[in-house]
C-alpha cells in the first residue's frame, strides 16, 4: 500500500514574523494607552487638588461672616462644584468668573455663589448664600475678613546702613 500525499498536507509553513509585528503593535498600543490614562490622572487630581485649595481659600474668607455663621454654623465641608461654575458663569451677563459651592455647616447647608475678579480668582467681588430652603442672601465683603495674620514687617528692619554696599576705587591708594 502505498499511500498518496494529499496536497493540503503539503502547505508551507506560517511565517512568524507577521506574529511578531502584531505583538509589537500591541505592546505599543498598550504602552500608548497606558500612558494617556497616567497623563489623564495627573491632571484630574491635579484639577482636584486646585479645586480644593481654592475651596479652603473662600472658606477662610467666608466663614467669619455673621450671615454665615448663622445659617450654616461653622462650615463642615465645602467644595468647588465645576460644572455648575460653568454653567453659571455661562449664564451671566458678565465676563468675571462665577464659583458655585456646596457647603455643610453644624447648622445647616447651602451653596455659596461666589463672583471674583477676572485673572485674580482670590479676590472676591460678590458673594451670596442660597440656602437650603430657598433664600439667596447676599453676604457683605465688609463683615467677610480673612482670618487676623500675627506677621507683620517692620520696613526699618529691611535694611540697615551696614548692610549697604560700600564703594571701591578703581586705580590706586
Amino acid at each position: 500500500m502505498s499511500t498518496a500525499i494529499q496536497p493540503d498536507s503539503m502547505k508551507p509553513a506560517k511565517s512568524s514574523t507577521g506574529k511578531i509585528v502584531l505583538i509589537v503593535f500591541a505592546i505599543i498600543f498598550a504602552l500608548g494607552a497606558l500612558a494617556c490614562a497616567g497623563i489623564a490622572a495627573v491632571i484630574w487630581f491635579g484639577w482636584s487638588a486646585g479645586e480644593q485649595a481654592m475651596a479652603e481659600a473662600f472658606k477662610s474668607k467666608l466663614q467669619a461672616n455673621p450671615v454665615v455663621v448663622e445659617e450654616i454654623g461653622t462650615i463642615t465641608s465645602m467644595r468647588v462644584d465645576s460644572m455648575a461654575s460653568i454653567n453659571r458663569t455661562k449664564e451671566g451677563k458678565s465676563d468675571q468668573p462665577i464659583f458655585v459651592m456646596p457647603v455643610e455647616g453644624t447648622n445647616g447647608k447651602g451653596t455659596f455663589i461666589v463672583v471674583t475678579q477676572r485673572n485674580r480668582g482670590d479676590q472676591i467681588e460678590t458673594a451670596s448664600l442660597e440656602t437650603s430652603d430657598g433664600r439667596s442672601l447676599e453676604l457683605s465683603l465688609d463683615e467677610t475678613t480673612d482670618e487676623p495674620s500675627d506677621f507683620t514687617i517692620d520696613e526699618g528692619d529691611m535694611i540697615d546702613e551696614s548692610d549697604a554696599p560700600v564703594p571701591v576705587e578703581a586705580g590706586g591708594e
